[in-house]
């Protein structure tokens, strides 16, 4: 941590107390993150590390107070002094102490701390304010290494890591041959430094961490944008053409500059400013707040605290968050500004005054200056376009002297208007490619000397105007908008020659004949397209354009013998004429596209458009490279809905379509004349991510292709195909389609492949479709069981995690049919899933082999034999995971083992029942429904549940808050659990206390047969305690519960009758049942169920009305 917090974190300057802050910046936010993470995680990672004891503490000023530790008794006590300790103790001192201080601000708690243990339960302990705690801790000791270790270890900032190690080393080997060689002696000798093993291995960790925190840190720097003068300069320009009464969309009112002195590097700000980064400061009025106080710093842009009072003096200190430029921040602080500028009709404003303005794909430049001279640029564009070149050389010598020399030639051949092509499209096309939409707007073109190399301005018609220093033709240098993917500069001595030979091959392709087009595409195959370098020359040279361009060529003389491109297995293409410059292109795309860089840029260059076209080329190797292109771009949800709003979808559908008698060909032929089928399968197995995708796929008819392909085509495009299924057969329509096309018993077929792959997209297949119960039923009639449970028992197939992940997910979904989980139970599965559990490398496999165990884990010999492999255990251990699904299936299998006796011990042993409950705390009413369920039979079955229960802080009363639920599925669970719980008279008061019988008799209304039933049984139990049956019956419950009776459900029916005959207890109770004409139907049942306690409650029920009717009538007869 030492050397992040001296070199990388952000500190603010000196107060007068001599120490400064650490600001709050993203970067500091994220090194303090790291730290929180780090240490919390310590004691349990790292325990021996976690108690070395400091060599002097760590003191700082809390927001804690004394009462916040209190509540762990068994870690801090109080003691006479006002103080609060732990109890943990180290030579007469205590682990921590905090004790209350004079300070006027909030902190007024002073902490010492000797222990990375007692750090971590601080941690604890604050909950939401970490980073506070963790801030406040840091800024009041800057070098904890310092303090750990002792003063020799102190943090400088130029210091090696090694050079602390090699010293600790030192010390703790002088220090252990002092004890050695004192073993014999009667006193041993006294260590000063109390150095040894473990606090070496504590420094290796902190090293470890301080190297991690600055890599995390230097990356965070690296990848933000710098700002400068120019860019600033730019933006101020920009915004003050959108200020006044005259302008037609007025984004503020105005902005000013605080200083006209601008030094030679740009900068506005004083100069001890700059050396903090400062660029310049801006006063903005905004039509919609009042005036802010902007400061521009290399690092972004925010807001500062305006002049000091009594003073035009700035006060410097930041007041805002840091913004990436001026129009982010007044994005931010500015509706008015917002609205406008995102608004439709400006941009169209903007667009139409910047092509008014300036030719189509020009750049926006606002002039050229050299030394005090400023010559507007628009008049070169004017030279450009109206003279010839001799000319505009002639006059541009004439302005910037005869020694800077000038070179006017034609644009290359990607801006030429391709034959065949309407110039007007293609322009407009163009114009939209390669340049971010403010960068059209602000860039600006300047000549700083004679020496220096200068920026092209391309003019309208083609005609580019080069301003040079020697006689080098190709010095142009074209902004690649904001995707240069992090490249860094490099001197041109350090490139190796691939790069010079790639791009001198693109100024061929750019600037050559068909021929010499068609020979450099061909040569730039043999060079690795996907290394940095020929990336960066790829982009400096345009290259992605050129690609695209070539696309989009219909030049039929460009044809030679498809030989000299075509990969070995296109035999059948030789001598068959194609245009060659279209699939090298393809074949360069889809190699470059690999880079996930190259893909943005494809994309934003409109190139998903054009390889969507190729698809309906004649020509089957163009649109089967076509396919792979899309394939290979179509991991974004962006490209997919371009492909989508194209048709790329139905064109795909279109290739799948095959004759049958290709199948009846030799394999290799086959897969020749398949190949474009593969492709298709490819690019739409990519697409098929998305939902409207595979409606799609639907819709055009690619359920039959989809249906012949898999059950004639070989391995080759097999595995697509499949690939396709897996993705679709989500959705019912493709599920309904499986069944009817008979598609179930050909995957399944293809478990039993010896090929992995299909086996694992065969068995994903099964994964994502057997929630069906037909599915099931036929994956089961077929014999997909038997090949899904001998590949649990193949070491090879169990080593693929992919296959693991998909055949215990297929089994899962399989096992939800009791007669399924029957046969699973016969084959051994959860002996065979049991040794899964203790590896919780792969979250995957434990949730659906976990699920599998829940649906399976009903015969009491499985249940034994899970426990003594130390199943119950492995499940309790899990109960810790934060994966939701996870900790449903491990819910699931609980309950299942809780009505096994010794599983229920080990249970209750390893804490089960308290992490099940905690899990009644989360957000998911599926997961609290699961838990609750889990809880029910461990109640049940336990002996003394109730103390157990009642040991639980708070646990009662967070059952009861459940009740307010809007879940049905978590009022179904947290009554039964109720009901569970009353059977203990002192747990049943405690629920009392809190409030559950008006929540019950709220539920008493539902119309949910299920709700209802456990909504019986537990008023059936509390009814037993106290006044609550009085209570019930004020809460206006009975008459509801009577319309129960009219259930079919015979646990609904008995319950029913037996909470009534508890609560008919009460007079006034059997006068409400009376009114609510409850003797009909008691009576009815009495005399027609055989279920003998159900009988029972109905009668004596009956009979509590007719004696309190008796009594009433006899105490009329009296008056």
């Amino acid at each position: 941590m030492g050397q992040t917090l001296f070199r990388a974190a952000q500190w603010t300057r000196a107060t007068e107390m001599g120490k400064g802050k650490l600001e709050f910046t993203p970067l500091n936010e994220a090194i303090l993150n790291s730290i929180g993470k780090f240490v919390e995680d310590f004691k349990n990672k790292h325990p021996d590390e976690a108690a070395v004891v400091f060599k002097s503490p760590l003191i700082w000023t809390s927001f804690l107070k004394l009462e916040d530790f209190l509540s762990n008794a068994n870690l801090y006590k109080k003691t006479p002094t006002a103080k609060v300790v732990s109890v943990e103790m180290s030579k007469d001192r205590a682990l921590l102490e905090i004790k209350q201080i004079r300070n006027k601000a909030d902190r007024d708690h002073e902490i010492i701390v000797y222990t990375f243990a007692e750090l971590g339960n601080i941690l604890k302990i604050t909950k939401e304010n970490k980073l506070i705690e963790i801030r406040a801790a840091l800024e009041a000791n800057p070098d904890p290494i310092g303090r750990i270790f002792g003063e020799a270890f102190a943090t400088v900032p130029d210091m090696k890591d090694q050079a602390q190690i090699l010293l600790l080393m030192e010390k703790v080997i002088n220090e252990e041959i002092a004890v050695l060689g004192n073993k014999d002696d009667e006193v041993q000798p006294k260590v000063v430094t109390g150095l040894n093993r473990t606090s070496l291995r504590l420094l290796l960790l902190l090293q470890q961490l301080d190297m991690q925190l600055m890599e995390q840190s230097f990356k965070k720097i690296s990848s933000e944008v710098r700002l400068t003068p120019q860019s600033i300069d730019n933006e101020v320009t920009f915004l003050k053409a959108f200020t006044g009464k005259e302008s037609k969309f007025k984004l503020i009112e105005d902005i000013l500059y605080t200083s006209d002195i601008v030094t030679q590097f740009g900068c506005r700000a004083p100069l001890s400013r700059q050396f903090h980064g400062d660029i310049c400061y801006l006063i903005i009025t905004p039509i919609d707040r009042p005036t802010v106080y902007i400061t521009c710093n290399t690092a972004g842009v925010f807001m500062n605290k305006g002049p000091k009072q009594n003073s035009m003096d700035l006060n410097y200190e930041r007041n805002s968050e840091i913004y990436k430029d001026i129009r982010s921040l007044l994005k931010a602080q500015s509706p008015h500004f917002e609205t406008m500028i995102s608004s439709q009709d400006f941009i169209n404003y903007v667009d139409t005054k910047r092509i008014q303005t300036r030719a189509m794909r020009t750049k926006s430049l606002s002039g050229l200056s050299i030394g005090a001279r400023s010559i507007p640029y628009e008049s070169f564009e004017d030279l450009g376009k109206l003279m010839p070149p001799r000319a505009a050389t002639a006059a541009i010598k004439s302005q910037l002297g005869e020694k800077t020399t000038v070179v006017v030639k034609p644009g290359p051949i990607a801006d030429r208007p391709v034959r065949g092509k309407s110039v007007t499209r293609l322009q407009e096309k163009r114009r939209l490619r390669g340049q971010s939409y403010w960068e059209k707007l602000n860039e600006m073109l300047t000549v700083t000397s004679e020496s220096a190399i200068m920026e092209v301005g391309r003019t309208g018609d083609g005609a580019a105007v080069v301003v040079d220093s020697s006689e080098e033709e190709d010095s142009e240098v074209e902004a690649e908008d904001d995707l240069t993917g992090g490249m860094g500069e490099i001197a041109a001595t350090d490139l190796p020659a691939e790069y010079w030979q790639v791009q001198k091959l693109f100024k061929y392709v750019r600037a050559g004949n068909q021929t010499g087009t068609a020979i450099a595409l061909m040569c730039l195959r043999d060079y690795n397209l996907t290394s940095e370098f020929s990336q960066r020359a790829i982009m400096e040279m345009k290259g992605l354009d050129m690609l695209l361009n070539l696309l989009e060529t219909k030049d039929t003389r460009c044809k030679v013998i498809c030989k000299l491109l075509s990969p070995t297995g296109w035999e059948n293409a030789i001598g068959e004429k194609c245009i060659v410059s279209k699939i090298a292109s393809l074949k360069l795309l889809q190699e470059i596209s690999k880079n996930k860089l190259m893909s943005k840029m494809i994309y934003r260059l409109s190139g998903i458009q054009s390889l969507v076209a190729l698809l309906q080329e004649q020509s089957k190797q163009v649109t089967s490279l076509a396919a792979q292109n899309i394939a290979e771009l179509a991991t974004s949800k962006r490209v997919r809905n371009i492909v989508y709003d194209n048709n790329g979808v139905q064109l795909l559908v279109k290739l799948l379509k095959v004759d049958p008698a290709v199948f009846q060909l030799p394999l290799d032929v086959q897969l020749i004349k398949l190949e474009e089928t593969r492709s298709a399968a490819l690019a739409l197995w990519r697409l098929a991510v998305s939902k409207k995708v595979r409606a799609a796929i639907r819709m055009a008819g690619g359920i039959p292709r989809l249906a012949m392909l898999l059950k004639n085509a070989k391995e080759g495009i097999l595995a697509a195909v499949l690939g396709i299924l897996q993705e679709c057969l989500v959705d019912i329509p493709y599920q309904e389609a499986a069944r009817r096309e008979g598609m179930i018993i050909d995957i399944v077929k293809n478990l039993k492949s010896p090929n992995q792959e299909l086996a694992r997209l065969s068995a994903y297949a099964i994964f994502r479709c057997a929630e069906d119960t037909a599915i099931r039923e036929m994956v089961r009639k077929y014999g997909g069981l038997n090949p899904l449970v001998n590949m649990l028992t193949n070491s090879e197939c169990v080593k693929n995690k992919m296959l693991l992940v998909a055949i215990t997910g297929a089994l899962w979904k399989c096992a939800k049919s009791p007669a399924i989980g029957r046969i699973l139970q016969d084959k051994n599965i959860i002996a065979i899933l049991t040794p899964f559990l203790a590896d919780p490398s792969n979250e995957e496999v434990l949730v659906n082999a976990l699920g599998v165990i829940a649906e399976c884990a009903s015969d009491p010999k499985s249940l034994l034999d899970f426990q003594k492999a130390g199943g119950v255990k492995s499940l309790i251990n899990m109960l810790n995971y934060t994966n939701k699904l996870l900790l449903k299936n491990c819910c699931k299998a609980l309950k299942n083992c809780a009505d096994e006796k010794k599983c229920l011990l080990d249970i209750e042993q390893y804490d089960g029942i308290r992490l099940m409950w905690s899990l009644l705390k989360q957000n998911d009413p599926e997961l609290q429904a699961t838990a609750a369920w889990a809880i029910c039979p461990c109640i049940e079955n336990l002996e003394e549940s109730g103390e157990l229960v009642r040991s639980f802080v708070g646990g009662l009363t967070l059952m009861v808050k459940l009740l307010n639920s809007d879940s049905e599925q978590v009022l179904c669970s947290v009554c039964a659990t109720i009901a569970k719980i009353c059977r203990d008279t002192e747990s049943m008061a405690v629920l009392t206390d809190n409030g559950v019988v008006p929540l019950l008799a709220r539920l008493s209304t539902t119309k949910n047969p299920i709700l209802q039933r456990y909504v019986a049984e537990a008023i059936s139990q509390i009814s037993n305690w106290g006044n609550n049956r009085i209570m019930i019956g004020e809460e206006k419950a009975i008459a509801p519960m009577v319309e129960f009776l009219r259930g079919s459900d015979p646990l609904l029916l008995r319950h029913t009758c037996i909470a009534l005959n508890n609560l008919s207890l009460d007079p006034a109770n059997c006068v409400a049942l009376h009114r609510a004409k409850a003797m009909p139907l008691l009576a009815k049942l009495v005399a027609t169920t055989e279920d003998i306690v159900l009988q029972e409650a109905a009668a004596t029920c009956l009979a509590n009305i007719r004696h309190v009717g008796r009594v009433s009538d006899a105490a009329n007869l009296a008056k």
